[in-house]
């Protein structure tokens, strides 16, 4: 259970060389060890070590923890890895395959209290949106994790995505719209992240595979 630890907290802490170097060795030694929870956070580092240099082999580590999560019924880390997944799919190019998988990720969140989670997916989502050129939808979710989480070391992209869109935006209606943000409860920003997946698959033409 600390060996497992030892890529996740290496590869968020920004030593993510080193994290991939030690990854396969200890991945091996936790799946040999069976606890299906251990294995999750190991492959949990995987994913987020290789997400900076091979998108596809991080998507891959991040869906082997959807598939033990389920079949383990360790829910919490599969709505962790959800987030980590869409945003690579979009920085891969795959954006209807990104925003469906924010869509089945807040659709299941409903009536949740658990703030650390959906603040992971609201900021992958903002992500998304400023990418997508969506800055107004991004600055509102900018203010909803601004009330609930003001620093979240999980969406790495998070702090120079605020800063271009001030740029795009200008201050005023940046502040403007993060203001609304901010005065949304959990339930009715998980509804607006909802009603601007909806807008955006329906505006791009979006068909997940």
């Amino acid at each position: 259970m600390c060996l497992d630890h030892v890529p996740y907290f290496m590869a968020i802490s920004g030593r993510r060389r080193e994290a991939r170097a030690a990854a396969d060795d200890i991945v091996a030694k936790v799946e040999a060890a069976g606890v299906p929870v251990a294995i999750l956070t190991a492959f949990l580092g995987v994913g987020h070590a290789l997400a900076g240099t091979d998108a596809r082999a991080a998507i891959a580590a991040f869906e082997r923890v959807t598939a033990i999560a389920r079949n383990s019924g360790n829910r919490m880390f599969e709505n962790v890895a959800i987030p980590q997944i869409a945003v690579l799919r979009a920085r891969d190019g795959d954006i209807a395959g990104a925003l469906d998988n924010f869509r089945t990720m807040f659709n299941a969140w409903h009536g949740t209290a658990e703030t650390l989670l959906v603040s992971n997916g609201i900021g992958g989502l903002t992500v998304l949106f400023e990418r997508l050129g969506r800055c107004n939808a991004a600055a509102v979710l900018h203010g909803v994790l601004n009330r609930m989480l003001p620093s979240n070391p999980f969406v790495e992209e998070l702090p120079a995505t605020a800063v271009r869109l001030r740029e795009a935006l200008g201050r005023p209606a940046f502040d403007d719209l993060t203001r609304r943000g901010t005065a949304m409860d959990l339930h009715d920003a998980i509804e607006y992240a909802q009603e601007q997946i909806e807008k955006a698959i329906g505006e791009l033409g979006c068909t997940p595979a």
